[in-house]
Parts: C-alpha cells; sequence; structure tokens
C-alpha cells in the first residue's frame, strides 16, 4: 500500500467522533500540523460533510493559507431537493472553493424518497462546481439498487474492513462502471482495537473474530492497524481507504503503518473467515448511545 492511496476522514474536525476519541473536537492548529502532514506523505484527498460541524471550515481554513491544493470530497446532509443548491454552496462558501472533487448523497433513503435530488447534484456536475457525484452507503442492498437502477454516478464511498464484507461482491459490478471506490470503518470506529475478553452484551460474538485478527497480526510480524489496512488497500479494487485520525501522533502511527505493506498478508481465505454478518455489530450507527464504551478496552 502507498500512502497515496489514503484519504483523510475529517468528522473530529468538526465534532467529538469515535468510541476512542478522547479528546473530542481536533484544535484547529492540530488540524493544520494534520493536513500538512498529509500533504507531505502524498495524502492529497480529504473526505468532510456539511453534516460534520465545522470540519469544513477547519479544512478551509486551511487551504487559504496554504500553497498546496486539495482534493475535497463533501456529502449532501437530508434535505428536500429544493435545498440541495443552498446547502451545497454553503459547502463551497465554508471550504473557500469555488468547485470540489466530489459530492455525495450522505442520506440514501431521502434519494429513494425523492430521486429529484440526484438531478440536483447532476445539474451541479454539468455546471463544473463538482467533478464527481455519488453516494455514501451502509449496506449493499443500496449499493445494488443504484447498479440494478442504471444510476448515473462516479463515486461511491461504504464501509469495508476485515471484520465487515459486505460490499465485496459489489467492487467488481462498480469498478465495471468506472465508478471511483471509497472505503471506510477500516478500524470499525476502534473495535478491533479493543480487549476481545472485555467486549459485552452484541460485541461479545465478534470477541473471537477479534482476537482471531490479533492473532494473525502477531503471527505476520505486523501491528493491528497495518494488517486492517492492508487488507483493504491491497484490494486493486479499491482506490481510496479514508482514515480519521483524533491527533498528530495517531496520523504519524497509520503513515507508519502504512509502510508494513510489503510483509505478507496472512492468506486471503484466513482473512475472509473475519467477517461478521451480524449488521447490529459491524455498522455502528446501530449501536446503543455509550454502549460499547461500557466494554473493557
Amino acid at each position: 500500500m502507498t500512502a497515496s492511496k489514503l484519504a483523510l476522514g475529517t468528522a473530529q474536525f468538526g465534532s467529538d467522533y469515535g468510541i476512542n476519541n478522547k479528546d473530542g473536537k481536533v484544535p484547529l492548529s492540530e488540524v493544520f500540523r494534520i493536513l500538512d502532514k498529509a500533504i507531505g506523505s502524498g495524502i492529497d484527498t480529504v473526505d468532510t460533510a456539511y453534516a460534520y460541524g465545522d470540519s469544513e471550515e477547519a479544512i478551509g481554513k486551511f487551504i487559504q493559507s496554504s500553497p498546496h491544493r486539495l482534493r475535497v470530497i463533501s456529502k449532501l446532509p437530508a434535505c428536500s431537493r429544493g435545498e440541495v443548491k443552498k446547502i451545497f454552496g454553503a459547502s463551497l462558501k465554508r471550504l473557500g472553493l469555488s468547485y470540489i472533487y466530489g459530492y455525495l448523497i450522505h442520506n440514501f433513503p431521502d434519494y429513494k424518497k425523492d430521486q429529484g435530488i440526484w438531478d440536483e447534484l447532476r445539474e451541479l456536475r454539468k455546471e463544473g462546481a463538482v467533478k464527481k457525484i455519488g453516494f455514501s452507503l451502509y449496506y449493499p442492498a443500496e449499493a445494488r439498487f443504484l447498479l440494478d437502477n442504471g444510476a448515473d454516478f462516479d463515486l461511491i464511498q461504504f464501509p469495508f474492513s476485515a471484520l465487515d464484507q459486505r460490499f465485496g461482491p459489489c467492487l467488481p459490478m462498480l469498478k465495471n462502471k468506472a465508478v471511483e471506490i471509497y472505503t471506510r470503518s477500516v478500524f470499525l470506529q476502534g473495535l478491533v482495537f479493543r480487549d476481545p475478553a472485555g467486549l459485552k452484551g452484541r460485541f461479545t460474538a465478534a470477541a473471537e473474530k477479534i482476537a482471531r485478527l490479533k492473532g494473525m497480526a502477531a503471527s505476520a510480524g505486523m501491528p493491528v492497524p497495518a494488517l486492517c489496512l492492508n487488507f483493504v488497500a491491497a484490494n486493486k479494487l479499491v482506490d481510496k481507504v479514508v482514515v480519521g485520525v483524533d491527533n498528530l501522533a495517531q496520523f504519524r502511527e497509520l503513515i507508519s503503518a502504512e509502510k508494513n505493506a510489503g510483509q505478507a498478508l496472512p492468506a486471503g481465505h484466513e482473512l475472509a473467515q473475519l467477517a461478521l454478518d451480524d449488521e447490529k455489530i459491524i455498522v455502528p450507527v446501530n449501536w446503543g448511545k455509550g454502549e460499547l464504551s461500557l466494554c473493557a478496552k
């Protein structure tokens, strides 16, 4: 894996995001240091959203102060068709840009309810305000709906990890349509780092898989983050792996993790056996508030 296959997720730049985030929203000075480190490491893409607090503003302040160009992907929140261009314009103003690389529908049920929202995004693409449009998804059925109905999209983002391999069958079909594929949740918001013995409730079903994951990493001589990152990035059908960080030190660890790319991954069939199917475990939006925080770390 090369650093250029990473994209920087920025939810933490605008809000207190993530089960392992002890420090809250990343201070602006730290945001600048992280973005400088990203550029210096060959990472030129940032993933944000209108709904990520003031993440777009923080990125915009950096862009205005830096000679380097960043490829920005943002997302449209739940809204009506008539609100699309107003919200998009607000995002551009926050970012201080005249156009962005990618714009995704963040709430798929809104699209299914009123596909006129998609017409608005297509118009923005036609006007040159955005280069690529697409969707941020949670469930493979959503991707299949788009493929079955011939939706004209350029970019897609969804969760994909050693524990969550649900979208695997969709990858070849998406790539055949020349769709740019971004994956996220490679660490399942930190679940893979937890002590399996301390997991409680619904998460006890993941304990055995996490223990095996850690055993595979140890056998391969790789840190767990490196194994998780390389499992996804080694997939030639994946274009970018979106990773979020809470601070610069954590980001440096991820940059270091990618340097383990030359080490052999466990056999594909071994990694395939780590997959979990229970969406109450592998889809964080289904977690009860504070539920995982009750488990030992």
